[in-house]
């Protein structure tokens, strides 16, 4: 994906990829990684057959730790898309891009547009 400078003019540099953060509930870890890339699979201008997904983390939350972890949490809580005790997907953050090719100093927006085909 090509980044942008400050003018919305297409830079030489492009993002990798990007992090998000996703709450679900599922039955186990499979079964949550699988509603991800279900997830990840509706995103329009994603083409899951050429991209790599990796999970960088994956843990749970204790039921007892629900008010601190999550209503506790302003950001996650005023972000809730369900009720996290429901199986399914409850929480995504935003997505932050990256690229090899920008240094750490420098924040870089991404236009992203699905080629025709």
């Amino acid at each position: 994906m090509p980044l942008i400078d400050e003018d919305i003019n297409a830079s030489d540099k492009s993002a990798n990829g990007f992090l998000q953060e996703i709450g679900c509930t599922a039955d186990n870890e499979e079964e949550a990684k699988g509603m991800v890339i279900e997830y990840l699979g509706r995103i329009s201008w994603l083409d899951l057959s050429v991209s790599n997904v990796s999970f960088d983390r994956v843990a749970t939350i204790p039921r007892e730790e629900l008010a601190s972890e999550i209503y506790g949490d302003p950001d996650v809580k005023d972000s809730l898309l369900s009720d996290p005790l429901m199986k399914g997907i409850w929480y995504l953050s935003g997505k932050a891009f990256f690229s090899e090719s920008a240094n750490d100093e420098e924040f870089c927006q991404v236009e992203v547009t699905r080629k025709s085909e």
